[in-house]
């Protein structure tokens, strides 16, 4: 919901990240002794060499200390991958989302260096229903079945 909900803000100019590329996620299941990488959102801004990486949680609580740390480290393994490497010099930002952050919550989030979203702006930003958006997931979901990944 909050890629589709980013793609279509941004495709509007309505949002808070202008995207130059197709939001994804990176999850990774290796075989070897390298951890597990799994980010949910992976956004770039190439005129401005900015990429996002975001953490959705249906409950802002779970964006503790402990999920924060293995956030970062799962952000830093990325970045030593195929993948990941042409980010290495970019301005990174570290975004959080959760349907509702309370006020000391996202303060604190915040004066730590996070962007803390809440997946309601999301769907405000792009002026469209959220019950829209979620067509527009499964319609996208529907064409990834047939095209080809690498």
């Amino acid at each position: 919901m909050v890629r589709q909900a980013s793609e279509e803000a941004s495709r509007v100019g309505a949002g808070d990240f202008a995207l130059s590329e197709v939001v994804r996620g990176y999850w990774n299941r290796p075989r070897e002794g390298r951890e597990q990488i799994e980010i949910d959102f992976v956004a770039c801004n190439e005129e401005h060499k900015r990429v996002r990486f975001g953490s959705c949680k249906r409950n802002a609580q779970k964006h503790d200390r402990t999920s924060l740390g293995l956030f970062r480290g799962q952000v830093d393994l990325f970045l030593s991958t195929k993948q990941g490497r042409r980010f290495q010099d970019w301005n990174r930002e570290l975004a959080l989302f959760a349907p509702v952050f309370s006020d000391i919550h996202r303060k604190r989030l915040e004066a730590d260096g996070w962007t803390c979203r809440i997946f309601a702006s999301c769907f405000m930003m792009t002026g469209k229903a959220r019950r829209d958006i979620l067509r527009g997931t499964r319609a996208s979901r529907e064409s990834d079945d047939t095209e080809s990944t690498d």
